[in-house]
């Protein structure tokens, strides 16, 4: 029982780890998409996203440092619940963002660093991006100040559908290098990694339960055979004092005993549930015994009258 306690415990540092990691990877695909959804809004500025153009800088500063931040944590520990990085303990981890890059037989950053080559250059095109088509100033504290809620329902200066906007979504490069990473090979590479974690989280717990099972099933066949043991010692004993206790009445020269020392022992013997019955039988058996029984007094007779001869002779 100890045991079964001890040892699912021994992963709980593990699952303390894969669950904040998992939630942070999924999380990480969301703020990828939001950067580039943002990045997006701010280039075309067309008021449509309800949000005025400070306000869309601002907004994707605080996404830009949300995905830096969360990739640290993940990588290194440290930071949004999560203790140990993933660089020191899944070499799937280590294989997708410093090896061959993403899972997808189309994916382009195989030998060039991996995905964290590609992580760096969406990065480095969003940074562009901000400084090219962002409001000045920092921003990243105004929108860290208010809810979404109540950015979204802020003034916005105008809605108009600018086409010179428009065509900066084709003719930048950097604004393209964003864009294609909505679901390039990036997201693709963070994908895989959430599923990759989840089905370690997943192969975690099913091995602890599997272990548990399998120590309550040893601690079942234990109790068991224990509790078979003390029951046949037990019964063992039990007919060694029978034994002992037959041995002993039979010994017993019941010649020399009163009747009622009998029936006494006869009590004794008898089981609780039998007890009326052997009383109802013990008395027929008595009655019987002395109805068929001479009197005392006709017994004692013939040796008067032999005492009464031999006084006379």
């Amino acid at each position: 029982s100890l045991l079964q306690t001890l040892l699912p415990a021994t992963y709980i540092r593990d699952l303390v780890t894969l669950a904040p990691t998992v939630n942070q990877a999924d999380r990480r695909e969301q703020l990828l998409r939001s950067c580039v959804h943002l990045s997006r809004e701010l280039v075309l500025d067309d008021g449509l996203s309800r949000m005025a153009h400070p306000d869309l800088t601002s907004a994707l500063h605080h996404h830009l440092n949300e995905l830096r931040g969360v990739t640290d944590a993940i990588r290194f520990g440290g930071g949004f619940g999560i203790d140990i990085g993933a660089d020191a303990w899944s070499d799937l981890h280590n294989d997708v963002m410093y090896g061959h890059g993403c899972g997808d037989a189309e994916c382009e950053v195989a030998g060039q660093g991996g995905l964290y080559h590609s992580y760096l250059s969406f990065i480095e095109a969003l940074e562009t991006v901000l400084l090219r088509h962002g409001a000045p100033g920092p921003h990243t504290d105004k929108f860290e100040a208010n809810p979404p809620d109540d950015i979204a329902s802020t003034q916005f200066d105008t809605v108009e559908h600018r086409m010179e906007r428009v065509r900066l979504l084709t003719s930048d490069s950097q604004v393209q290098a964003v864009l294609e990473h909505f679901d390039g090979e990036l997201f693709a590479g963070f994908h895989e990694l959430v599923e990759a974690f989840a089905s370690e989280m997943e192969a975690l717990i099913e091995k602890a339960i599997a272990d548990s099972q399998s120590l309550f099933t040893v601690y079942l066949l234990v109790t068991f055979c224990f509790g078979y043991y003390l029951v046949r010692a037990a019964l063992r004993d039990a007919q060694a004092e029978i034994e002992q206790a037959r041995t002993f009445v039979l010994r017993i020269p019941f010649k020399a005993l009163l009747p009622q020392d009998i029936q006494a022992i006869d009590d004794m013997l008898v089981p609780a549930e039998d007890e009326h019955e052997h009383d109802e039988l013990g008395r027929v058996d008595s009655a019987s015994t002395l109805e068929e029984s001479p009197p005392l007094s006709s017994a004692v007779r013939p040796s008067q009258h032999v005492d009464a001869d031999e006084n006379t002779v």
